[in-house]
């Protein structure tokens, strides 16, 4: 009677188990990596961080591997964007290159940057300390609902055009930028604003 009852307890206990298990699936989280560099000159040790653009006000960074993504001596960072839900990584996303307390730029003028640091060499911290750059890009999948490797360089093109996005999106929440159409014509309206702009501007640097 006791080997009977040792053996139901046994049963029992296996069937609990397994309900739990069944009750408690693993998710695979979903993956998407993401490469680019930051161009001023190259920004080096630059802090990384890939935001949706919705956020419009860079409040909840993605969760990121590594945790901490920073640019390389080249200027240049890679990272795979990580969901912990499974659900795929899609839609507009921005990538914020923020130069912190141990970041440097390389000069790329032809002689000199303004700050006197001639051509290859690094400009101070002192100098470029909350320097930030930006890009806008799409997230997508490919056919088999696999992530597509996204490249995103940031530089200072690329920062007035997804500032111009942004305040498309501030003035409209409404605006769904993970429609592909619609990021599609909001970029292409942030190109023509930002390409008259950097126009404007380069007019007035040349006035005598």
């Amino acid at each position: 009677m006791k080997k009977i009852l040792r053996t139901t307890l046994a049963v029992s206990i296996a069937l609990a188990l397994t309900a739990c298990n069944n009750g408690d699936k693993y998710v695979e989280p979903a993956t998407m990596d993401i490469m680019g560099s930051a161009v001023k000159g190259s920004l080096i040790g630059a802090k990384v961080q890939i935001f949706r653009a919705s956020d419009t006000t860079f409040a909840t960074p993605l969760t990121t591997e590594p945790a901490d993504v920073q640019t390389d001596s080249n200027g240049d960072y890679s990272a795979t964007v990580v969901d912990a839900s499974g659900n795929a990584i899609v839609g507009a996303l921005v990538v914020k290159i923020t130069a912190d307390d141990d970041s440097v730029m390389r000069c790329d003028a032809a002689v000199a940057c303004a700050d006197g640091t001639l051509r290859g060499q690094n400009i101070p911290n002192s100098e470029v300390r909350g320097l930030s750059l930006s890009t806008i890009t799409e997230a997508k999948v490919d056919a088999n609902g696999e992530s597509v490797p996204v490249d995103a360089d940031a530089n200072i093109l690329t920062t007035m055009a997804t500032d111009a996005v942004l305040a498309q999106v501030t003035a409209n929440p409404a605006l769904d930028l993970n429609d592909s159409a619609t990021f599609a014509a909001a970029q292409q309206n942030a190109s023509t604003r930002s390409e008259e702009r950097f126009s404007r501007n380069a007019e007035t640097d040349i006035v005598c």
